[in-house]
């Protein structure tokens, strides 16, 4: 089953970044497998580990501090 797209705001920002060829290869086959363009599926697979991350290192999103006391 696919799912739907994360990110629905329009894009207005680049991000440049280089690949060897066969890691290019292995995120276009996977993205195909995924039916989702190159840049779908790069954008979605890392806005998912940012957001893990960002839980993981309990981020307070009413102060911006790590693993502070806020609530």
């Amino acid at each position: 089953m696919v799912s739907q797209p994360l990110v629905t705001e329009p894009h207005t920002e680049k991000l440049d970044v280089l690949f060897s060829q066969s890691l290019k290869a292995k995120l276009q086959f996977a993205a195909a497998i995924s039916h989702r363009t190159m840049s779908e599926y790069v954008m979605e697979t890392c806005l998912a580990k940012a957001d893990e991350t960002i839980a993981l290192a309990h981020l307070c999103c009413a102060c911006g501090k790590l693993r502070c006391d806020c609530f």
